[in-house]
């Protein structure tokens, strides 16, 4: 059995995870967060997309 696991990048901002949604990404899992039940948790199947559209949205909010 070979099996191929996917890494998945775990946000735990919802904003950035709408936006991620936005430009097209998939939401592999949401789920809450077991540290703070009242936060959500979002996980992004990997890729080198995913980080340059995470550094965009990073470097947005800090103009």
């Amino acid at each position: 059995m070979n099996e191929k696991k996917t890494k998945c990048k775990a946000i735990f901002s919802q904003k950035l995870a709408g936006y991620l949604l936005m430009r097209g990404f998939v939401l592999a899992e949401s789920r809450k967060d077991y540290k703070n039940p009242e936060k959500n948790l979002f996980f992004f199947f990997e890729s080198p997309e995913l980080m340059e559209a995470i550094t965009d949205y990073t470097n947005k909010q800090e103009r």
